[in-house]
């Protein structure tokens, strides 16, 4: 320890430092996550490794008869949200978020993105649509709180520095209606959160992710005099396909800048 510590020449100096080192705890110390190329970069060689594809959740089970759904909107080069369409306020409205009916010049996208990894993840989507001057299609999910629904969102390149981003809707699946995702739901001020997968839609229930019936039962949400808060994230195997998605539509990893 001392030889390796550079304290050889001093035993007592070594001594207070193995005392110290000896005395830490986990909550001493403050973990700072990689920077996010870092983590997307080792999530694409591993899912490389894993041959992920996508399966279940992922993968729509049909498509949608007429006219799809879609929500269009643009942001400009410093990523505030410069244009939205009328289904875009409409959307604010049902989500009960009338303050983004008419986006602020004040504001970034990012502002409205509350999970950090989900934040970064789409950060390195605009980030390598504006290096590449290619657009991007990623999957995803927004559930309704009585229909599972699948979407695309292409984001593609502009002039000057903007993108714009194009949800459209792909597939709808009614099911049994679920209070948690029904933004006009009281919530409990406390407690636990329930974290949701805006890529598959799956949630999370001590680390393990499960279809959100699954989820109510494991967690026994429904028990509750009120519903729980949810927070939308990333789970480790949607993090795995988009790190892919953004290798096969560029050719080559998001270079920090």
């Amino acid at each position: 320890m001392r030889r390796e510590s550079g304290f050889d020449h001093d035993p007592a100096a070594a001594t207070d430092v193995e005392a110290v080192l000896a005395s830490l705890t986990a909550d001493d110390l403050d973990f700072e996550p990689p920077p996010p190329e870092v983590w997307l970069g080792i999530a694409a060689a591993i899912a490389q490794d894993k041959k992920v594809v996508s399966a279940g959740p992922r993968v729509p089970p049909g498509e949608i008869e007429g006219p799809p759904e879609v929500i269009e909107y643009e942001i400009d080069a410093r990523d505030v949200v410069v244009v939205v369409d009328e289904a875009w306020r409409v959307a604010a409205r049902t989500a009960g978020a009338c303050e983004l009916e008419t986006p602020s010049t004040d504001r970034t996208l990012w502002d409205a993105i509350g999970d950090p990894e989900t934040r970064d993840l789409w950060k390195l989507v605009v980030e390598q649509v504006r290096a590449s001057g290619r657009e991007m299609t990623v999957p995803l999910r927004c559930d309704a709180p009585n229909a599972r629904r699948w979407f695309d969102m292409v984001v593609s390149p502009l002039a000057r520095g903007h993108v714009r981003f194009r949800c459209a809707l792909q597939f709808e699946d009614p099911r049994p209606r679920i209070e948690l995702l029904d933004p006009s739901v009281e919530r409990t001020p406390q407690g636990d959160l329930l974290k949701v997968c805006g890529w598959c839609g799956l949630g999370a229930q001590d680390g393990t992710w499960m279809e959100l019936e699954e989820l109510l039962r494991a967690s026994r949400a429904l028990e509750f005099e009120e519903v729980p808060p949810v927070v939308y994230g990333v789970c480790g195997e949607c993090r795995d396909d988009l790190a892919l998605t953004l290798l096969d539509q560029s050719g080559d990893p998001v270079a920090p800048r």
